[in-house]
């Protein structure tokens, strides 16, 4: 999405031997985000670009594509899983495109697709994954089955 330019320099240690490449670190105010215009819809400038990207952190895009990043990086829902929940292949492997119509007509469409998926269950899945993911939720779950178990246990067998 950006790249960051660095000063790139070649060096030649022995004669004969292969140049080695170099990257010098910018200073701290000499660092500049070019955003690669070739990887957003051609239908957004840049500004709508980083419009789009600023109001849903999770959407992202590749050879003017779009796509989640959520669910590039969860690939599946696993125990969560809901009947009739799944995710779109389209979002998970950025092949979300608008139609060939009118630019306007086009926008619209493409603003239509963010706003389902941002509200499709399988997407708010997707988000719970990604905050519960530092946690260890299948871990936790089988500690409170196990208390509840060996609670119901104590109680049958108390001897005092």
């Amino acid at each position: 999405m950006f790249s960051e330019v660095s000063p790139i320099t070649t060096t030649e240690e022995e004669p004969g031997q292969a140049a080695v490449l170099k990257v010098t670190e910018n200073e701290p105010g000499a660092t500049a985000n070019v955003p690669d215009e070739s990887s957003w819809p051609a239908l957004w400038t840049e500004s709508q670009a980083m419009e789009f990207k600023n109001r849903h952190p999770w959407l992202e895009w590749r050879d003017r594509k779009l796509g989640c990043a959520l669910y590039s990086a969860t690939q599946s829902t696993g125990v969560l899983t809901e009947q009739r929940v799944s995710m779109s292949e389209e979002w998970v492997h950025f092949k979300i495109q608008s139609s060939d119509s009118s630019r306007s007509t086009s926008l619209a469409s493409l603003r239509n697709k963010i706003r389902r998926h941002e509200t499709s269950r399988a997407h708010k899945i997707a988000q719970e994954l990604t905050e519960k993911g530092g946690q260890d939720v299948v871990g936790n779950v089988v500690r409170a089955v196990s208390e509840t178990v060996f609670a119901e246990t104590d109680s049958v067998f108390r001897t005092a």
